[in-house]
């Protein structure tokens, strides 16, 4: 979860390897603030009072899109940003109870993915943070990371690359204190064979070019100085 600034913020799609379309939405906290975030409820709540920020299907690569979170209410206040998999907030919000995380092998029936771990399936880091002294950059893993073994549904299964989709904030947007540990939910590790104790992708970190100065995975972050990444 995030502070929103008070100035204006340009959002420029970075990477789109995604095989699915997206819509890139902010929300409100305080709406959503005395549900369960694993409840239908929650998901339903946060994707009705959503704005919609960047829709993949009219951005591009290179697209940036300017945003006042003043304009929108949302300036100071504690926001989180989700995205709805290969569909439209209207669409999900017909029938929200039918959609599961891997949409019974439907890729328009995904559940929207959240930057906070309690709201997604299996409570999995979906969204890596990257904060520079002046910018944030989300990267986005566009299909749940939730398998259940013992209850397997049809649908394709992450890669865990946190690839698929990259935007930059001009703007530093502030994580909102210890607000995971509200929820007594320990991150989970998702970054086997990455680099680091948290673990930062190494295309990831190449394509960025840089080294991250916060790295926040759900509750957990870890400061470390700025530095230009080089192959």
């Amino acid at each position: 979860m995030f502070i929103l600034p008070d100035q204006n913020i340009t959002l420029t799609m970075l990477e789109d390897r995604s095989s699915m379309k997206f819509d890139l939405c902010v929300f409100d906290y305080q709406k959503v603030a005395h549900l369960a975030p694993s409840s239908l409820e929650f998901r339903r709540t946060a994707v009705q009072n959503a704005v919609s920020l960047m829709d993949d299907r009219i951005a591009d690569i290179g697209s940036k899109i300017t945003f006042s979170p003043a304009s929108l209410g949302l300036a100071g206040k504690t926001v989180g940003f989700l995205i709805v998999p290969n569909n439209t907030r209207s669409t999900f919000l017909t029938n929200p109870w039918r959609y599961t995380p891997k949409g019974e092998g439907d890729r328009t029936k995904r559940q929207p993915l959240f930057t906070l771990n309690g709201a997604n399936p299996g409570l999995h880091d979906q969204f890596l943070t990257f904060n520079t002294a002046k910018s944030t950059v989300f990267a986005i893993e566009d299909h749940t990371r939730h398998h259940d073994a013992y209850l397997p549904e049809l649908g394709e299964r992450s890669d865990s690359s946190f690839d698929d989709i990259i935007v930059q904030f001009d703007r530093l947007l502030q994580p909102a204190g210890n607000f995971q540990s509200a929820y007594r939910i320990a991150s989970p590790d998702p970054t086997k064979g990455y680099i680091g104790d948290d673990g930062h992708p190494k295309q990831l970190m190449s394509y960025l070019g840089l080294t991250p100065g916060e790295y926040s995975s759900g509750g957990k972050s870890k400061r470390t100085g700025i530095t230009k990444c080089g192959n």
